[in-house]
């Protein structure tokens, strides 16, 4: 969940939601392809990945090729 540019999660399936750290300062996208892999995509382009569920988020650089 998304909101106010702060990432909220919950593992009792919604009923009890806790703030994680953000490192982007305004989230544009986010996108979990399981419970702990996941993408977030910032207003400013900036790409980042996390492994643990969002308590951790490293950046992906991004080589664009013509």
């Amino acid at each position: 969940m998304v909101k106010s540019n702060c990432l909220y999660y919950a593992e009792d399936g919604g009923y009890h939601w806790q703030a994680l750290p953000v490192v982007a300062d305004s989230v544009k996208q986010t996108q979990f392809v399981t419970r702990t892999q996941g993408w977030l995509l910032a207003e400013d382009g900036a790409l980042l990945t996390t492994a643990d569920g969002g308590h951790t988020w490293t950046a992906v650089n991004v080589y664009l090729v013509d």
